[in-house]
């Protein structure tokens, strides 16, 4: 697929995705807490932005699949991560290097940029971790930090 860009979505189109994006990363709440929920926005955006959710994800996931040996899909109903900001990563399982990835999914990209119009061209963090079985007793180590451009899809 070819990469979006930022010329490619309309102000209109942006507005609708930042809604629908609010609406289904936090359920309907009641008015009263409509500071809440914005106060949550902005943690996660927060998060986002540092990579401190890439880097934890990648971690915890990791050694779930390959110390605990469970399953990824039931790894992240398991995480000590709300299952709303798990919608905003992007996780890949390299079964042969035993290796986690985690970067930013799409949705990601607009909740830490807040839709605006650079949230096709910034970069943000993508973590790896990786079970290293000739040391097995280290566990799973952070390897990789670095800086990744929006996904294509």
């Amino acid at each position: 697929m070819s990469q979006l860009n930022k010329s490619a979505i309309s102000p209109r189109l942006r507005f609708i995705f930042s809604i629908l994006l609010a609406l289904s990363i936090f359920p309907a709440q009641a008015p009263a807490k409509e500071s809440k929920i914005s106060s949550q926005i902005s943690d996660v955006r927060h998060l986002l932005q540092t990579g401190i959710l890439q880097t934890l994800a990648a971690k915890e996931l990791c050694s779930c699949v390959y110390i605990a040996q469970v399953p990824l899909n039931i790894c992240q109903a398991r995480a000590n991560i709300p299952s709303t900001a798990l919608r905003t990563l992007r996780i890949d399982n390299d079964t042969e290097k035993k290796t986690i990835s985690v970067s930013l999914s799409l949705l990601g990209y607009f909740l830490a940029n807040e839709g605006g119009d650079d949230a096709m061209t910034q970069t943000f963090v993508k973590a790896k971790a990786r079970f290293r079985t000739e040391q097995p007793q280290l566990g799973c180590q952070l390897i990789k930090t670095e800086e990744t451009s929006p996904p294509s899809k």
